[in-house]
């Protein structure tokens, strides 16, 4: 999700969105918490959060994945307060959920105008299917393959150098692939 990121080789489909463009306004402004509050003065309405179940679940199975920290929100500031709120995992209570990090636009404290598309479909997401089909048709032996593009490519970092998480898929059987993607 570093930006910029808009209209790349893995976006197959995305909304345009400029900072003039009053319907960034919703898109954007639904993912972020309630009461973290830009600069200018607008709030962000908190409707989208994601679900507690799903971060354990990816923090469970790839712990030292370095595409934690940009896919969640773990912590904001709250302009008009002066105060910064942890989110989940840390705080269970206030404000006990994960939010999602990538919908902030290159001004991260700007949330009405925002310039991020809206990404609607991903290539990595075209070989996830195509893994569940293949899967669901011959099994997973011909199915790891999209699985692990998909993982391969999330392990380059920025600098070149491979990460050692996710690691790849091996040695399920169809129901346990089918269970897992």
């Amino acid at each position: 999700w570093d930006l910029p990121g808009n209209n790349t080789p893995e976006a197959i489909f995305e909304i345009q969105e400029s900072q003039d463009n009053l319907a960034n306004l919703i898109i954007h402004r639904t993912f972020m918490p309630r009461d973290h509050w830009s600069l200018n003065g607008n709030s962000a309405w908190d409707r989208f959060r994601v679900n507690k179940e799903a971060f354990d679940a990816h923090v469970n199975m790839y712990p030292d994945d370095t595409r934690i920290d940009e896919t969640f929100i773990h912590s904001y500031y709250i302009n008009n307060v002066g105060d910064t709120i942890d989110c989940y995992p840390v705080n269970t209570e206030t404000r006990g959920w994960p939010w999602i990090y990538k919908h902030r636009g290159s001004d991260y404290d700007n949330i009405r105008n925002s310039d991020r598309n809206l990404v609607v479909f991903r290539y990595a997401e075209l070989l996830l299917i195509l893994a569940e089909a293949e899967n669901m048709i011959n099994g997973p032996a011909t199915a790891y393959q999209y699985v692990n593009m998909v993982l391969s490519r999330a392990r380059l970092l920025p600098d070149g150098s491979q990460s050692v998480e996710p690691v790849d898929w091996s040695n399920m059987n169809q129901s346990e692939f089918h269970e897992r993607i």
